[in-house]
């Protein structure tokens, strides 16, 4: 004898949930995009929902707000990020390679994710002492998990005499907004950036050059 149990509308709760999860995927992909464009004054919930081809009413089904969309688009990139970044900076390594890697998972993160980065420029006004000001509480917790991170790697290179003395959080600060600044001119002024490889190297040689001691 078969169990005639609650299978079926598990099966169907399970496909309900898929078809959510893809639809909010979907419209956080249209928003980032809108935002990156217009910025998150300039854009509006309908701009958002033409973009998704939603109903406003549908977009407002999954999201109360441009406030709550905007944190979920910021939320999603930044849970992101901060699962590779943590796994890039795992394990044991001289500063000179966790310096380099720094710079390459965020390069190579941000320069895939250009909408993300042209929303994130737009959000803090490309002014980075704004960016407290800018995201609510938790998008602002995920940023300082990150820079905690990088503070992290500052002190085991001064521990082990590798990097110049200094603060760990003050040297992470200036870090980000040395990479975050050559992100904004390769992506919001490419025609000026000239070749990534070259840039790149004359990235890792100007924070090489301030963060590390002599050899």
């Amino acid at each position: 004898m078969t169990s005639e149990g609650p299978e079926p509308t598990s099966l169907r709760e399970q496909r309900r949930r898929q078809l959510e999860l893809l639809s909010e995927t979907h419209l956080l992909d249209a928003a980032e995009r809108v935002f990156a464009a217009k910025g998150y004054a300039g854009a509006t919930m309908k701009e958002i929902a033409e973009a998704a081809e939603f109903s406003v009413g549908a977009l407002y089904n999954f999201f109360p707000g441009k406030e709550g969309l905007f944190a979920a688009v910021m939320s999603r990139r930044n849970v992101e990020f901060t699962v590779i970044f943590a796994e890039a900076l795992a394990g044991e390594a001289p500063a000179r390679t966790r310096l380099r890697k720094m710079v390459d998972v965020i390069c190579d993160y941000y320069l895939e994710q250009r909408e993300f980065m042209r929303l994130f420029q737009q959000a803090i006004g490309r002014v980075w002492l704004n960016i407290k000001a800018s995201f609510n509480e938790e998008n602002y917790r995920q940023y300082e998990e990150v820079m905690a991170m990088e503070a992290a790697v500052f002190r085991a290179g001064i521990a082990s005499g590798e990097m110049r003395d200094g603060d760990p959080d003050m040297m992470a600060a200036v870090f980000a907004g040395a990479v975050q600044a050559y992100l904004a001119r390769r992506i919001l002024d490419e025609g000026a950036s000239g070749d990534e490889a070259a840039s790149r190297k004359a990235l890792v040689e100007l924070v090489e050059r301030a963060f590390l001691r002599r050899p």
